[in-house]
């Protein structure tokens, strides 16, 4: 994901917090931005996941859970949370040697944050970061190489 795309992805995640006149934009709002993405969610459906289910609960949780105001404020904030997914993200894929960030390192770093409602969906339904990080290294037929998904 270029920084255009991760631009349109944070753009999306603060046109959902003010769809619900929030105040800051939150983990929940930057997955619900991720689950648009066909490539996040083919890797979701891979793990079994009922991604409808996930969407709904998602949104469940933003309606009935935080605080909302008149009109949300410009800029929108966002939490610490939200900023350090996003360190951990550029970290991850620097020391990778990629130049590229993608949903699913994202989500690898939202799985970093416990106190979260996403860290509530990935515990609900059966995501686990060992199993996600192995999935990103595939072996090529025919040569004992890892072969990164990207």
């Amino acid at each position: 994901m270029s920084k255009k795309n991760v631009d349109k992805l944070l753009k999306a995640a603060e046109a959902i917090a003010r769809e619900y006149k929030h105040q800051y934009m939150f983990t929940e709002h930057l997955f619900l931005a991720m689950l648009d993405s066909e490539e996040f969610v083919s890797v979701l459906l891979d793990f079994g996941v009922d991604v409808n289910d996930m969407r709904t609960d998602a949104k469940d949780y933003l309606q009935q859970k935080i605080p909302t105001v008149k009109q949300s404020p410009t800029p929108l904030n966002k939490t610490q949370s939200v900023e350090r997914v996003f360190n951990r993200t550029l970290t991850m894929v620097l020391f990778n040697g990629r130049e590229n960030i993608t949903n699913v390192d994202i989500f690898i770093s939202m799985m970093g944050e416990q106190k979260t409602f996403v860290s509530y969906l990935i515990l609900k339904y059966g995501i686990h970061k060992e199993e996600l990080l192995f999935r990103r290294v595939l072996f090529r037929s025919g040569t004992d190489q890892p072969h990164i998904i990207r």
